[in-house]
């Protein structure tokens, strides 16, 4: 950490690292939390580029998905798609301590753990092959059966899975956070198979998230970093998908209690703790 003045005032600033695709550079960033995210990225590109003949063939073992593709039309291109996965894997299996390496000696350490790569890519492929034929399944459900009752429950659900599935979601969200999107993705199933004759209750529900969602929107448009880049904002961010989870479909259960009351009180605190 250094010190810089700007316009008369001195702001620490933090070391990064800048993935450039054939090379990483270092630079420096005001904000810690955005320096921190940079820097992992960067990490991944050098251990890739380390490891550039085991990187070809595990991503030859991307054929694996091939069955499952077409169930991911609509998402970003395939070969970003792969690019992501291959990153997720190298964070999951050699970067998933809390301290990044910052010494050549931590860095070797990463570089030892090659031999569960493998493993690691199957696993986030077994993953992949549950998941997307499930978002499939929610978008073939809706397609051709929207009237204008269900148009509402229908829009919020698609908003939904846009923000699961948002760009680069593979890379921006830990593995704790992805390991729940079978159930996510159940959750919206349960919801639509129920949503007959419990359309104004869906409608009162809806509402409810859009509440706390709107607070968690305003607060995060007034930091400079990504809300991924903070953990009580990710971790927020994913309480808000367990809210929806409570109130359209109860039955499949939360990961931790979770409540509109219980959000708002949490939220009150993450605005105090980071002066927002």
């Amino acid at each position: 950490v250094t010190e810089r003045e700007l316009q008369g005032l001195k702001v620490r600033m933090f070391p990064m690292l800048v993935d450039q695709g054939d090379f990483v550079d270092m630079t420096l960033h005001a904000d810690e939390d955005f320096a921190e995210l940079s820097t992992r990225q960067g990490i991944i590109r050098l251990l890739r580029l380390s490891l550039a003949s085991q990187d070809k063939d595990l991503r030859k073992q991307l054929r694996l998905l091939d069955p499952v593709m077409p169930y991911a039309q609509g998402m970003v291109a395939k070969q970003v798609l792969y690019n992501d996965i291959l990153d997720a894997c190298y964070n999951l299996c050699m970067l998933s301590g809390d301290e990044l390496p910052r010494t050549d000696e931590a860095f070797k350490a990463c570089l030892d753990k090659r031999s569960e790569l493998h493993g690691t890519l199957v696993e986030v492929i077994d993953w992949l092959k549950r998941v997307l034929p499930l978002r499939h399944k929610i978008l073939k459900q809706m397609k051709g059966n929207t009237t204008i009752d269900r148009a509402y429950a229908y829009s919020d659900i698609k908003v939904q899975l846009s923000v699961l599935f948002d760009e680069h979601f593979i890379t921006r969200t830990p593995w704790r956070y992805l390991k729940q999107y079978p159930r996510y993705l159940e959750g919206i199933l349960y919801r639509l198979d129920k949503l007959q004759g419990q359309l104004q209750r869906d409608r009162l529900r809806i509402a409810e998230v859009e509440e706390i969602s709107d607070l968690y929107q305003a607060g995060i448009k007034q930091i400079t970093s990504p809300y991924y880049a903070n953990e009580d904002l990710l971790h927020y961010f994913w309480l808000i998908q367990e809210l929806r989870m409570s109130l359209f479909a109860q039955p499949l259960g939360t990961s931790e209690p979770v409540s509109n009351k219980r959000l708002r009180q949490k939220w009150n605190e993450i605005k105090l703790k980071l002066s927002l």
